[in-house]
Order: C-alpha cells, then sequence, then structure tokens
C-alpha cells in the first residue's frame, strides 16, 4: 500500500515538472513596453503606482478559508455519520464543489 502511495506521489510530481517545463518551453515570450505598463481605466498612469498591502489582510483571508472548508468538511463528515453513507457523499460531493470555487 505504502509503494503505491509512494508511486501515485512520483507519477503526479513527475508529470507536474513536465508539465511545468512544456508550459515554459512553448509560451510566448514577446516583452513591450506598452505590455508592461499599467493599465487605469483607458489612461495612463499619472505616476508609478506602488500597491503595499498589510499582511495582516492576507493572513486573516488564508485563515478564513482554511477554516472555512475545515468546518464545512467537519459538517458534512458529521452529517455522514449521522445519517447514511450515500448522504456523506453527497455532502463531501458538495464540499469539493466548494472548495473547487474557491480555488
Amino acid at each position: 500500500m505504502l509503494h503505491d502511495f509512494l508511486v501515485f506521489v512520483l507519477v503526479m510530481f513527475l508529470g507536474s515538472v513536465c508539465l511545468w517545463v512544456l508550459s515554459v518551453a512553448i509560451s510566448p515570450r514577446n516583452p513591450h513596453p506598452v505590455k508592461e505598463d499599467t493599465y487605469e481605466c483607458g489612461l495612463e498612469a499619472p505616476k508609478p503606482i506602488v500597491a503595499s498591502v498589510n499582511f495582516q489582510y492576507y493572513f486573516y483571508a488564508i485563515i478564513f478559508i482554511a477554516l472555512d472548508t475545515a468546518v464545512v468538511f467537519l459538517f458534512c463528515l458529521h452529517a455522514g455519520e449521522v445519517i447514511q453513507t450515500v448522504r456523506f457523499l453527497f455532502c463531501f460531493s458538495r464540499f469539493c464543489w466548494f472548495y473547487r470555487l474557491l480555488t
């Protein structure tokens, strides 16, 4: 069982690396100053834009997403134990759908 898991992890890792290398190899590279310029409502930006966002907002967002998905999963798990296995699978599929929406 552990051997199958390690083979799966190795195949997924190698597949990810191959896809990344392929995307780097075939992606177009056409740098141009107009493409790199900041676009703001069709007008040129009056000055260089430096956007600094406080780390605190990112921290709260990450914590919210982690706890929110954990609560949804635990709720579905509890519902599956209380009701039936079929109901659990339905809730778990809804959780997967919800998680896919977040990412």
